[in-house]
């Protein structure tokens, strides 16, 4: 019997197969609720939990649990974690089968000179306790044959499994101080998993690495190579999708207007939107946002219902002038998380040489009206034109009891002649940096697309200085994007970030998502990257 963790997603499709999973095995005198208190941290990895109630051990003392475990242990990536007796079954179990790894809790060893105290259990007869005591026996005589990456916690104040002898088995010992038996009852326990797991090479090949930077203790400038990125990378966390190409403006600063000798006009199509989000049926959020408009598109709403139907977080990116309360409420019926108006200065001149000429007013009014239920947000990109209004948003966020603000320099290299590193406003950012403290809103950069959705998130990006909004690196230091983020055109057309939006890697609508996400032109991408080699991203403040 398999008891899923809350919440967690069911595997269904190949590609879907090579989300990781752990089987989760307790020990004798529990059940698979013993688990509970590691599910939260192995959902925020992005791992399914799957713990078990394992059969009677009257019979064979073991046998049928490593039957069991077996039997389970097949299509998705694997780790195999088992606790006191549980943990030895593992110990067969991943002989018998292909996992990616195997975490022991508490394994009793079984020696000539040590034979394990077995816990008081009711209901345990001395005949089925000698037949454990045989079980135990062999699974320590077969640990060394264990060739997959595994490791064994053993608590220090473990009177069952003491340390000395937890370190005979040959597997890397972790002591957690103060803990017993029960490992999972020690939080300094849990934390340690997780940060286990996140280090392992299946967590490299698995998880989200914006899960792993924040697991890594990374901050804001610190460096990358601790994640080892290599040019394959995990099932993506977020898909950033462009439904329709189409826009009301024609923004100097924007990738449409620069570009736009290659776009032809086009709304995505509900067959392609279907089976896009069906092959990437693992991403946590969907955000609408692109070149064109989203709200231009008739079936955003259907998009929306469909998406959050499937427990995806989903996210408009507009430019405000069609976001008028009826609208957002249907939508926030349908099932919207957040709407981010994209409003770069509220001095009305410099709004409509930004914006093509648009209506400020429209924009403040709808941003103002949004309803209570829908949680809202703000994106700025500035440059040397506009850094001077930054404070003018800063106090648009405060009225609306917003915590933070994301800022961004201009990026792509047709605007670098205009973006904040080359013009002299240090002066202008350090006040507006100044004046967001006292009105207790938090500047972010764009890395926080890098790191998970937690709260701590926007903490470590937050901007601190001029330098970190005007800086550009001549390495790469910060952008997880072709890691973690697919971007999806209109047509299907994948690019391996929004900044990139002429280089196209390959069609998600006439192939597999994953055959471009890890096909041979991302994989060059994200080498090119990594080697500084990129002149797009050189150009990138994400960079």
């Amino acid at each position: 019997m398999r008891y899923p963790g809350a919440g967690a997603p069911q595997c269904g499709g190949d590609y879907l197969k090579r989300r990781m999973r752990a089987i989760l095995v307790h020990g004798i005198g529990s059940r698979s609720s013993w688990w509970k208190p590691v599910f939260p941290g192995l959902e925020t990895l992005g791992i399914e939990p799957v713990a078990l109630d394992m059969p009677s051990l009257d019979a064979d003392g073991g046998e049928a649990w490593v039957k069991e475990i077996v039997r389970l242990a097949s299509g998705a990536p694997t780790i195999l974690a088992g606790h006191s007796l549980g943990a030895a079954a593992c110990i067969q179990a991943a002989l018998r089968c292909k996992v990616e790894g195997l975490i022991l809790l508490a394994c009793p060893p079984f020696f000539r000179d040590f034979t394990p105290r077995a816990p008081a259990v009711e209901g345990i007869s001395a005949t089925t306790m000698a037949l454990v005591a045989s079980f135990l026996r062999q699974s320590s005589s077969l640990a060394g044959e264990v060739k997959t990456e595994s490791v064994h916690f053993v608590g220090d104040d473990d009177c069952y499994v003491p340390v000395k002898q937890a370190q005979r088995l040959p597997f890397p010992v972790v002591v957690v101080p103060s803990a017993e038996h029960d490992l999972n009852r020690s939080p300094s326990f849990r934390h340690s998993l997780m940060e286990y797991i996140a280090s392992r090479n299946y967590g490299r090949r698995y998880l989200d690495p914006g899960v792993r930077c924040r697991l890594a203790g990374q901050d804001q400038g610190s460096s990358l190579s601790a994640l080892q990125l290599g040019t394959d990378a995990p099932p993506p966390a977020r898909l950033d999708l462009e439904i329709t190409t189409r826009c009301q403006l024609r923004c100097p600063l924007c990738a449409r207007t620069l570009y736009r000798d290659h776009i032809r006009e086009m709304d995505m199509e509900p067959a392609v939107f279907k089976k896009i989000t069906g092959e990437l049926e693992y991403v946590r959020e969907l955000f609408f946002v692109g070149l064109g408009e989203p709200l231009l598109h008739p079936g955003l709403g259907t998009f929306v219902e469909h998406a959050a139907s499937r427990s995806v977080k989903t996210k408009l990116v507009t430019n405000g002038l069609l976001a008028d309360p009826n609208t957002l409420s249907d939508l926030r019926g349908r099932g919207l998380s957040e709407v981010t108006f994209s409003i770069d200065t509220t001095v009305p001149g410099r709004f409509k040489e930004l914006r093509g000429g648009a209506s400020l007013d429209i924009v403040l009014r709808n941003f103002r009206s949004v309803p209570d239920s829908l949680r809202k947000s703000v994106f700025v990109t500035l440059s040397g034109a506009n850094a001077g209004d930054l404070k003018g948003i800063i106090d648009l966020a405060a009225n609306a009891g917003l915590a933070a603000v994301a800022v961004t320099d201009a990026n792509f290299e047709e605007n670098l002649g205009q973006s904040l590193c080359a013009a002299s406003v240090t002066e202008e950012l350090a006040g507006a940096i100044q004046y967001a403290k006292e009105k207790h809103v938090l500047l972010v950069s764009p890395h926080f697309h890098d790191l998970d959705s937690c709260r701590d998130s926007f903490m470590r990006c937050r901007v601190r200085k001029p330098g970190d909004l005007a800086s550009r690196f001549k390495a790469h230091t910060h952008c997880l994007a072709p890691w973690r983020i697919a971007v999806v055109g209109a047509g299907g057309e994948v690019t391996p970030c929004n900044c990139a939006p002429k280089d196209v890697m390959g069609n998600a609508a006439a192939g597999r998502f994953d055959e471009v996400w890890n096909g041979e032109s991302m994989r060059r991408w994200r080498s090119r990257m990594m080697s500084a080699q990129s002149r797009s991203c050189l150009s990138c403040p994400r960079y």
